[in-house]
């Protein structure tokens, strides 16, 4: 971490010091109450095995303009005004090394059950029309029969400083070996309003916050019928 980033650190929760490290914006001078300074339009593909049980999700981010010109400036290093393909292949593996540890802003469940999450792997990031777009796969530990409980991917970040928001368009799609019973359907975050009230209050106890954020994620949901 560089010098600069070490005070913004401090003042953010872990995960958004991660997201700040692998993106490059230590330099820039963000308070750390909990609203949004960064925004994601999210494309979760849910993927299946040979069985049609539920193996992972294939997550697309497609971050907002101003954040993505900070992130591709850092990568320029050649500072031709361009990041390439090669000066790109970093900053894929930096994020989702830096995310590890934080399920990659996911909380998948079955039932009502937490299921956890492997090591993502193929991270691919690009510029697309000047924003930066960061797609990868986030197996689960174990294949999930969708027929046991209604299966849900929540996309958040417990500090409510990235917004993670469903894309408008093909949101959810279900990959291939998904059985003709599955469907799936997207649940848009609730008003940020009160959450940021709540969040604000609790920002000392990082339990409050995570349990409060996860109100207002946005829900992927997959039902198969029996």
């Amino acid at each position: 971490m560089s010098t600069n980033a070490r005070p913004l650190a401090r003042a953010l929760a872990p995960s958004v010091a991660a997201v700040v490290c692998a993106f490059g914006l230590a330099g820039v001078p963000l308070p750390a109450a909990a609203h949004p300074h960064v925004w994601v339009d999210v494309r979760n593909t849910l993927l299946f095995d040979s069985e049609g049980r539920v193996t992972g999700v294939r997550a697309e981010w497609l971050f907002d303009a101003l954040f993505s010109a900070f992130a591709l400036s850092e990568v320029d290093t050649d500072k031709d005004g361009t990041a390439s393909a090669e000066e790109l292949v970093p900053l894929a593996a930096g994020y989702l090394d830096s995310l590890r540890e934080y399920d990659y802003f996911m909380e998948i469940t079955s039932g009502g059950a937490i299921i956890d999450i492997a090591d993502a792997s193929d991270g691919v990031a690009e510029s697309r029309d000047g924003r930066l777009m960061l797609a990868f796969t986030a197996p689960l530990a174990a294949p999930v029969d969708g027929a046991l409980g209604d299966l849900e991917v929540r996309s958040y970040d417990p500090t409510y400083y990235v917004a993670l928001d469903m894309a408008e368009s093909e949101a959810a799609e279900l990959g291939a070996n998904a059985a003709e019973a599955c469907r799936v359907a997207v649940e848009p975050p609730k008003d940020g309003g009160e959450w940021q009230t709540l969040a604000d209050s609790a920002l000392g106890d990082g339990v409050a916050v995570r349990s409060v954020a996860a109100q207002y994620a946005s829900v992927v949901r997959l039902t198969c019928a029996p």
